[in-house]
């Protein structure tokens, strides 16, 4: 899923990077020829009660700089989606969905193209620095591997 950032906290790491982030997942969709469909979403309101819901989520979007979220009527929902039954709703044009499995070969194929590797069934143990260089310790195949970088 492509998120938009429509519910995190303005003062949250992912209410500031969420919005930076889906304009540059579809950005490199883009370049890369990952395919994507940007579906939008309806977060839906079922009875008045929710509606103030809606107006947090809203204010909290707009906080966020999330672009595009707009309170939308029952009918206009109805039209793009009969099946859902609402008071009203808002909508979020730059939610979508990505081919994961292509995003992740074009993902490791540029780290392999800039002379990087990545090491499967691996946990990051520890990295410290020592000397001004960065060791980092690394579990991979029940062996201890250390990775000294700069």
């Amino acid at each position: 899923v492509i998120h938009a950032g429509i519910y995190y906290d303005k003062d949250s790491l992912k209410a500031k990077l969420c919005p930076i982030g889906n304009r540059l997942i579809y950005e490199y969709c883009e370049r890369h020829k990952i395919p994507y469909i940007n579906t939008g979403k309806f977060v839906v309101s079922t009875n008045v009660d929710e509606t103030q819901e809606l107006q947090r989520i809203y204010d909290q979007s707009g906080e966020s700089e999330v672009e595009g979220v707009k309170f939308v009527s029952k009918d206009y929902v109805q039209k793009k989606e009969s099946l859902i039954s609402c008071v009203e709703a808002l909508h979020v044009p730059s939610t979508g969905i990505v081919d994961q499995s292509a995003l992740m070969r074009s993902y490791l194929g540029e780290i392999e193209n800039n002379g990087g590797s990545i090491a499967f069934n691996s946990s990051f143990q520890k990295s410290e620095i020592i000397n001004g260089a960065f060791l980092s310790k690394i579990l991979s195949a029940s062996e201890d591997i250390e990775i000294k970088s700069n």
